[in-house]
């Protein structure tokens, strides 16, 4: 057997002969190519092939005697040539599936090779020698060359079979092989946003929620496995709830440097420790400041002050605008005044809406006469507990003053 490797070693020619004792075999590499000779596969070697290295093999050690390589001209311009060898041969030991477990993901590609040790201990591709690539249900996945298909979930074996050049004593010999694999296709998809929230209130740790499902809204497949999850900042606090669309909440108390600056990963693992992830980057929000209208006066009376602003929040460091998509409605919104107030307005706490914004009412009496009552207050307004506007107003004899002391960024 004359083998001619080239492209790196990643492709081979082979030329098989039976020689009778005391013949001899000449080839001419040159004519081989410009002829477009086929070797015993079928294959044949690219017409721009300048260079490669190769290798004689006696298929029958022992038989007839020891087969010798002559002097072979390489170059016949620069006389370069290879000195007459006694054949030895560095074999494989058992081919091999890379990876040995495939998990692919539903409708994904997933790369195969075959491997085996050579007698140096060294890991070599044979994926060239093995012709014949398959699984045995193609529902589940499609093996092809050097490839796995997840054609559906669930659970399946690939096979790959050919011949290889097992080492005996110093000499190699063809063998016909078969490897497999077993192979796990999932349809595993976490859904959640590409943010979650800093602070420890239920309403907050709710809205941190990612759901593990298929993608359509049913549980990952196949179905009987564990969910985990792990964040980047190692301080983030992770509760699993495993059952038929398993969730992963996040409890965070630091925020981001940056947008998208923290990686969330998640794990799904069946029984036989077949397993897939999945990351996400999200941002890690705390709440910062709030922006308001600017409302009309709804005393009409020439005296006094009615009015009720629209507040939404905005968090750090994105600089961006808590809103419908966030989850966040039902979380509690909280005022104080120093010094407590003696005129009049609407006071007491309240929660975000559905849409992630709130309201506050400021009002005196409405009169048509001027007002006596007088006073200045500091009304500051947080959410979950995190401040995100001061306001001072001030009671005069025409109404209330409404001055925002930020913060406006």
């Amino acid at each position: 057997m004359l083998t001619l490797h080239y492209d790196n070693g990643e492709k081979k020619y082979e030329l098989q002969r039976t020689i009778p004792p005391g013949e001899q075999m000449g080839l001419n590499f040159a004519d081989l190519i410009h002829r477009r000779v086929a070797d015993r596969k079928g294959r044949m070697l690219p017409a721009d092939l300048a260079s490669g290295t190769y290798d004689l093999r006696d298929l029958n050690p022992g038989k007839g005697g020891q087969l010798l390589g002559s002097e072979l001209a390489l170059d016949t311009t620069l006389g370069q040539q290879a000195r007459p060898n006694i054949l030895r041969c560095c074999g494989v030991d058992q081919p091999y599936f890379v990876p040995d477990i495939d998990e692919i993901l539903f409708l994904q590609n997933s790369p195969l090779d075959v491997q085996a040790l050579d007698c140096t201990g060294t890991p070599v591709e044979l994926s060239f020698d093995f012709n014949n690539w398959w699984s045995g249900d193609n529902s589940v996945a499609q093996v092809t060359y050097k490839n796995a298909y997840g054609a559906g979930p669930g659970l399946t074996t690939g096979y790959a079979s050919g011949e290889v050049e097992v080492g005996n004593a110093g000499y190699c010999t063809l063998e016909p092989v078969q490897v497999q694999v077993p192979i796990t296709v999932f349809q595993f998809v976490v859904q959640g946003n590409p943010f979650i929230f800093v602070g420890t209130d239920s309403h907050i740790v709710a809205a941190n929620t990612y759901y593990a499902t298929n993608g359509n809204g049913a549980g990952p497949q196949p179905p009987g496995g564990t969910c985990c999850g792990a964040s980047s900042d190692t301080s983030d606090i992770v509760t699993v709830t495993n059952g038929n669309t398993p969730t992963i909440q996040f409890t965070t108390h630091d925020q981001s440097a940056k947008d998208l600056d923290r990686t969330l990963t998640f794990e799904y693992t069946l029984s036989s420790g077949a397993a897939t992830s999945q990351q996400m980057n999200v941002t890690a929000r705390e709440f910062a400041y709030a922006t308001n209208n600017n409302p009309s006066n709804q005393c009409t009376l020439g005296y006094g002050t009615n009015r009720t602003y629209t507040y939404t929040i905005y968090t750090h460091p994105d600089r961006e605008a808590v809103d419908s998509n966030s989850g966040l409605s039902g979380t509690p919104v909280t005022e104080g005044f120093n010094p407590a107030l003696t005129c009049e307005t609407k006071t007491g706490n309240g929660s975000l809406d559905d849409n992630g914004e709130f309201s506050d009412q400021i009002a005196s009496l409405c009169s048509s006469a001027p007002l006596t009552c007088t006073q200045t207050s500091t009304q500051t307004i947080s959410v979950a507990g995190y401040l995100v506007r001061t306001n001072t107003l001030q009671w005069t004899s025409t109404g209330v003053k409404y001055t925002s002391d930020g913060p406006t960024q």
